[in-house]
């Protein structure tokens, strides 16, 4: 399965469920049903918190992410994790 990245932040959950709110709500019809992760990374710098949305179809990740930046919003499309 394929997912999107929404954004990533450096200080905490909170501002990626913020932007969860803000893209919800701007863009219903679009993130409708659809259920956000945010997955820390701990890096040198710290740790990023990554917006991300899972379990999604290829033509539907990229279906997103096509219409959000058609809106000039970050989308960056997720592979599905090779085993």
């Amino acid at each position: 399965m394929y997912g999107i990245q929404l954004g990533a932040f450096k200080s905490s959950t909170g501002a990626a469920n913020q932007r969860w709110a803000h893209l919800g709500k701007e863009y219903p019809k679009l993130l409708n049903g659809l259920s956000p992760t945010v997955a820390p990374k701990k890096s040198t710098s710290g740790t990023l918190y990554r917006l991300q949305v899972t379990g999604l179809t290829e033509k539907h990740a990229r279906a997103i992410c096509k219409a959000l930046k058609a809106k000039s919003q970050g989308c960056v499309l997720i592979h599905p994790a090779h085993h």
